[in-house]
């Protein structure tokens, strides 16, 4: 019961940086700033082909879905919960795996964002995992 209560505190911290970060995003592409490892600038990145989805920004996307994940977080132990961490998850990988070998460009923001994703999800299988042993040695 404790290890998946600190799972859930840890959870709950990484998506709050999350969404921090993604407002960081948000702010730069507002301000047209940006601090990229390898390239020019992110705006490179932001305004590119990659950059947005049916016309809307990864920041804002990004913004979006991470307080989406805030409200679904109640249900952590529900599969509602891990099929978005699985949804961020998928798209953590492809958008790190563009930056490195498509575009050539590191977003340091988007470097750190990426990772935690990956990690939340991490934490959310594990935590769905426990949940499920537990519940079928409850029968």
């Amino acid at each position: 019961m404790k290890y998946t209560k600190t799972l859930g505190i840890i959870i709950l911290l990484l998506i709050l940086v999350e969404i921090g970060m993604a407002i960081f995003l948000v702010y730069g592409d507002m301000n047209n700033t940006g601090i990229c490892l390898k390239g020019e600038t992110c705006n490179q990145l932001q305004e590119g082909k990659y950059g947005s989805i049916f016309g809307i920004k990864l920041g804002y996307l990004a913004l979006v879905a991470f307080i989406a994940l805030i409200a679904l977080f109640p249900l952590k132990k529900s599969r509602y919960f891990l099929a978005a961490a699985s949804l961020g998850f998928l798209f953590a990988v492809f958008l790190i795996f563009v930056q490195l070998f498509v575009l050539h460009q590191i977003c340091i923001v988007c470097m750190i964002i990426d990772p935690i994703m990956i990690l939340i999800f991490i934490l959310a299988f594990t935590g769905r995992y426990i949940h499920h042993r537990r519940q079928k040695r409850l029968q």
